[in-house]
This record gives C-alpha cells, sequence and structure tokens, in this order.
C-alpha cells in the first residue's frame, strides 16, 4: 500500500506544478503537459482533464474546455470537489443544462457543509437557476443557522426571485448575527423599495448609512427613498456624495446614472455614473442607451465628445458602439442625413486641374504658428482635414469642423452604422476647388472643440498642376506645433513659460510632459512631408 500512496502523492504535485503554469501564462505549455500525462493514464484522472479544460479555457478555446469537461464528468464517481469544480466551471461557461447535472449532483455530496453549499448556490445564480439557488441556500441554512453566509445567500436568491418579505426575514437574521453588515441594510431598504414603503426603506438606508457613509449603494438607496418622499434637496445631496464614491462601486454605476436621469432630471451628472456603468458592463444596452439618453438630453454642447474619448481611450470598440448606437437614436428621431453641399457644380474637380497655395495660421500664437502647403483642387476637405492633422502634428483624437464662408462642413457618420450629424455638410462631398469658388479666399479650420484650436487658411495662389511635384507637399513654416490637449493657444504659452523657468511650480510637470529635448521653434520641413505622404491619392 505504502508504494501506492507515494505514487498517488506525486500525481497530486505533478497536477499542482501543471496548474502553476496556468497562473503564470505558460497557456500552450500547460496544455501540452496536461495532454502528454492524458497519454500515459490508463484510465483518464478527472483532475488531469480539468486542467487541460482550464489551460484550453484561458487560451480562449471555449470549445475544446468544453468537450474536456464532459468527459471529466463521465470520469467522476466519489471526488465531490472534483465534480463542484466541474459544475462551476459550467456555469462559467454558460452551459445551463451540463452546470445544473453536476452542480445537482455535487450537492447531494455537500448536505453537511453550509460554506461549500452557498458556493454551489453561486453557481445556480450564474445560470439563472433561481428556484434551485434558494432551496440550496435554504439547505445551508439547514446544515448551520447561525452561518450569516447561508442567511445572505437565502437573502440574495429570494431577492432575485422578487420575494420581498422573505429576503426581508434573511436578511434581518443577517443584521441579528452580524449587526455592522452594512450590505444587508442596503437589501433590506431595497426590497422596501420595491414594495413602495419608502419611510421604512429610508429608515433601512439610514442604518447602512451609520456603518458606511460612503458607500455608493447606500446613498443610492437613500437618495431615491428621499425623492420619494418629496425632499429632494436632501436626495440631491444624497446623490452627490454617492456620486463621489461611485468609482469605487461600479456595479452600481448604472442605478444612480438612472436616479440622475429620470428622478433629478440631471443628465449631465447621470453621464459620468453612466460611462462607468458602461465600462463596468459593456454587454448591457440598458447602460449604454441610458449612457446615449443622457448625452443627448445634456445642455453641454461637447458632452458626446468627451463621452466618444473616454470610451475610445479604455477599448476603441466600446467607442464604436457609443457611436453607433447615438446614430440609431438619432434615427429613431428622423433627423435628416446632413445638409447638402451648397457649393456643389460651382467648378470641376479634375486630377490635372489647379492646384492652390494654402497658408495656415494658428489662431493667437506669437510669434506666428504657420505652414504653407500645395493642395489639388480635387482634393477633398477630408484629404485637407488629413493634411492639417499631419503638418500641426496633431493627433487627431478630438472632433473638428470647417467654416467656409458660414457654411460648416464636417465628418458626417452615414447610415452604415455611424454616426450622423445634421449639422454638417459631409466634408468628404466637399473639394478644394468649390472652397476656392465659395470662400473669397478665406476659410477656418477648428480641432478640438474644448481646447479650440482654430486655423486660419488663406488661398494665396493658383497654379497649374505639375505632374513632378508629390501633392500635397509642404514647402514652408514657422514654430513647432503645440502639443495636443495643451489647454488652447493660451494654455500651451502658459506651459511654454513654465518649461522655460525652472523655478515655476509647473516646471518640472511640463518638463515630464513636454519632453527635455522639446524645441518650441523646431520646424523640421522633411519630416512633415513624410507625414503627408499617401494623403488624397485616390481616384476621382
Amino acid at each position: 500500500m505504502a508504494p501506492k500512496k507515494q505514487v498517488n502523492k506525486q500525481k497530486r504535485h505533478n497536477i499542482r506544478d501543471d496548474f502553476s503554469l496556468i497562473a503564470d501564462g505558460q497557456l500552450e505549455r500547460a496544455v501540452s503537459t496536461f495532454a502528454d500525462q492524458l497519454r500515459f493514464q490508463e484510465t483518464p484522472d478527472p483532475g488531469t482533464l480539468l486542467g487541460l479544460a482550464s489551460a484550453f479555457y484561458f487560451s480562449g478555446d471555449k470549445e475544446h474546455a468544453i468537450d474536456i469537461l464532459h468527459l471529466a464528468l463521465a470520469q467522476i464517481n466519489e471526488n465531490r470537489f472534483e465534480l463542484l469544480q466541474i459544475g462551476l466551471f459550467y456555469a462559467i461557461l454558460g452551459r445551463e443544462q451540463a452546470a445544473d447535472i453536476a452542480l445537482t449532483r455535487a450537492r447531494t455530496m455537500f448536505l453537511d457543509d453550509p460554506d461549500l453549499l452557498v458556493t454551489i448556490c453561486g453557481g445556480f445564480s450564474a445560470i439563472g437557476n433561481l428556484r434551485e439557488t434558494v432551496n440550496t441556500a435554504e439547505m445551508a441554512v439547514k446544515a448551520d443557522s447561525s452561518s450569516v453566509d447561508a442567511h445572505r445567500a437565502l437573502g440574495l436568491a429570494r431577492f432575485a426571485l422578487e420575494d420581498y418579505p422573505a429576503a426581508i426575514d434573511s436578511f434581518k437574521t443577517v443584521t441579528d448575527l452580524e449587526p455592522q453588515d452594512y450590505l444587508a441594510y442596503v437589501y433590506i431598504g431595497k426590497c422596501l423599495a420595491y414594495m413602495e414603503e419608502w419611510e421604512e426603506s429610508l429608515s433601512a438606508f439610514q442604518k447602512a448609512w451609520f456603518i458606511d457613509k460612503k458607500h455608493p449603494a447606500v446613498n443610492i438607496g437613500r437618495a431615491v427613498a428621499l425623492f420619494q418622499l418629496g425632499r429632494v434637496r436632501e436626495s440631491a445631496k444624497a446623490a452627490n456624495l454617492a456620486l463621489k464614491h461611485i468609482s469605487e462601486s461600479p456595479e452600481d454605476a448604472y442605478d444612480l446614472g438612472i436616479l440622475y436621469l429620470d428622478e433629478l432630471n440631471k443628465p449631465e451628472k447621470a453621464i459620468p455614473a453612466l460611462v462607468i456603468a458602461v465600462l463596468d458592463d459593456p454587454e448591457s444596452d440598458d447602460c449604454m442607451y441610458g449612457l446615449i439618453e443622457a448625452v443627448t438630453r445634456s445642455k453641454v454642447s461637447d458632452s458626446s465628445r468627451h463621452v466618444l474619448n473616454v470610451l475610445n481611450e479604455a477599448d476603441p470598440e466600446l467607442g464604436y458602439n457609443f457611436l453607433r448606437a447615438l446614430h440609431q437614436a438619432d434615427s429613431r428621431e428622423d433627423r435628416p442625413d446632413s445638409r447638402q453641399n451648397p457649393f456643389a457644380g460651382t467648378t470641376p474637380a479634375t486630377k490635372d486641374g489647379p492646384v492652390y497655395q494654402l497658408r495656415i495660421d494658428l489662431e493667437g500664437a506669437s510669434p506666428p504658428i504657420w505652414r504653407r502647403v500645395l493642395v489639388p483642387g480635387y482634393f477633398t476637405l477630408a484629404d485637407i482635414h488629413s493634411i492639417i492633422q499631419a503638418v500641426m502634428v496633431w493627433e487627431d483624437l478630438h472632433l473638428h469642423e470647417f467654416n467656409v464662408n458660414g457654411v460648416r462642413i464636417g465628418q458626417i457618420m452615414n447610415a452604415d452604422d455611424t454616426w450622423n450629424n445634421a449639422d454638417y455638410v459631409n466634408e468628404f462631398d466637399v473639394t478644394m476647388a468649390e472652397v476656392a469658388v465659395a470662400s473669397n479666399g478665406k476659410f477656418q479650420y477648428i480641432y478640438d472643440f474644448g481646447d479650440n484650436w482654430v486655423h486660419k487658411i488663406a488661398i494665396e495662389k493658383t497654379l497649374p498642376y505639375d505632374k513632378s511635384v508629390p501633392y500635397p507637399i509642404c514647402i514652408g513654416g514657422k514654430q513647432a506645433a503645440p502639443i495636443e490637449d495643451s489647454g488652447g493657444i493660451r494654455g500651451y504659452y502658459l506651459r511654454l513659460k513654465a518649461f522655460a523657468d525652472p523655478d515655476s511650480a509647473m516646471h518640472e510637470e511640463t518638463v515630464e510632459w513636454l519632453g527635455e529635448d522639446f524645441k518650441p521653434k523646431a520646424f523640421d520641413i522633411d519630416a512633415i512631408n513624410r507625414k503627408l505622404e499617401g494623403i488624397g491619392n485616390t481616384d476621382i
């Protein structure tokens, strides 16, 4: 018997080492190692199968993970812990029927263990089987009536089933056993709120508040109850307390955003809460459409831009989803696609047509920050946008628009899942030749509506097209361009002043931000022309 025990001990040690490969992120090696072990096993070991399934899962191969779990489930006879792990694994993978079978089998083996019964509750809850969640929680309470976790699990399960009186009983037992459990009071308050018992609800939330004055769920509950009781000013104060700490509890951000939106009519304050809600739950349509409603109702003109910047920074796909949802909301309001190009047909745009010499000056710059470029007439204003971004070394992180003789021209998001802005003429529809006729020789380009970088553009000359010139091309300029997000031209010059003054309180921060080698007078025309390569080189 002794040698067999030694072999089993060694096998457990090896499996433990192999699981550490997963923890270290060595997933390919983990897959290979667990697969090799299985090849030498006369009967597949469930622990090894679990390891291989885990390695596949964390590698992103869910289908293979599920196949291996099926094999593991078939091999388990008595090991209840492995059976529980398989049930929870199925729940994570969303395989409801398989998880239900495994968890139900595991539950019969843990009737005397309240802690593991509570864990099984979590598995049933994850697959949406609320009735079995309640049944399992009741078993946990029966196994140990003094277990706070068991009573809490039962309260949460009853709350999910909308059995609010029974849920209150469970949470009151929690507070009897653990008087400082503020979340139990929160759920009592929520239950009473759903029952529209507002005085009692406020009382429960106040008890939670005396234990933890900062938790967002506590203050959101107080705010809702106070609003329903007509105490609007106190409600707003409680909501503001919640907003102050909402990033610490993102799961409560949606409730706070909707409170600001629907009850307090403060869409501007709803926006930051709902942004956090979207970042916390990117798949939630409720969070995204709540954010869209807040943005469209906000009186802050550039709120959509700020939201888009935040979402793009976190995940560009989220930014795209935001724009798509915004477009869909606009479509429901039957907004027109865009304004028609009022300059259409004023002059032909041919590839061998005229070339325009443009001087681009940054408004407010002293000494002047300017660039001179040659641009063919068939280029669109979308191309001119790309050219200005290149010559000014902007990063195209913000919104922009052109103003040509009072006509606003900009980025239009069309019906192919993109944003529609009815205020603009589509910049892809307007050529440089049309602008030359319509502008009287001068027009503007505004970039970043927060910093408000205004570029004054003058059409200095009209030249014949020269096939030997690689248009567009920069032929002159002065001074380095400002740094993105430096606060507009005034903010930029404040930065330059701090950069040059070692005694300035902002000096170290500015040097770190601009870089020690920053030269405000530098102008590298060759680098700029390399950035211009390829812009606008499409057939018309």
